[in-house]
């Protein structure tokens, strides 16, 4: 049992962070540096820094934003299973309410979803319309070929300030059940 909020939150955090760092940053570090060592030239370490530093930058800001949920839906109960089923029930809602913001137009109700806040988030790191636009320049008859996969990653889903606005929401619920469930001894 935690002695307090603070070691609580460390311990299980850190806990948290450490498994998603082995299975997601974890493996994005070690292809990048392999992928670099056993390149021609040392200047693909130059060339490929954009590339890694957009995939770590989002993968940490998603492990941070993905530990505190854990977190908070951990501590709501002290049964595994009801754990389980409440961030099963939390996931699937988010995404048939953001299904049926994008259906009905009202774009507010997308942002409930944890994976369309990713997406958005993932669409402003990545920039995919400045690289799509950078392709169709120099190979205008790919762009021709792939348009519809073209439009659709062109297309905007959300505000990158609406996706930060509801994952920082999602940040201070967490912090408030954390702040409620977990009494220091």
């Amino acid at each position: 049992k935690a002695v307090s909020r603070f070691d609580y939150l460390l311990g299980k955090f850190g806990a948290v962070m450490l498994l998603m760092t082995l299975t997601w940053l974890g493996p994005v570090l070690i292809s990048w540096l392999a992928g670099n060592l056993f390149s021609p030239r040392l200047a693909f370490l130059w060339h490929s820094r954009a590339a890694f530093l957009h995939s770590a930058s989002y993968i940490l800001i998603s492990m941070v934003v993905l530990s505190m949920l854990v977190l908070a839906i951990s501590a709501s109960s002290r049964k595994s299973k009801t754990v389980v089923t409440l961030w099963l029930g939390l996931w699937l809602l988010g995404a048939a309410l953001s299904a049926m913001g994008t259906a009905s137009h009202v774009h507010w109700l997308q942002y409930v979803s944890f994976g369309f806040n990713l997406d958005v988030l993932h669409r402003a790191i990545f920039d995919f319309s400045g690289s799509l636009a950078t392709i169709e320049a120099k190979v205008p008859r790919l762009s021709e070929a792939f348009a519809f996969v073209f439009d659709y990653l062109k297309s905007s889903h959300g505000t990158l300030a609406g996706a930060l606005f509801s994952l920082v929401l999602m940040l201070g619920g967490a912090g408030f059940i954390l702040h409620q469930r977990v009494k220091p001894e």
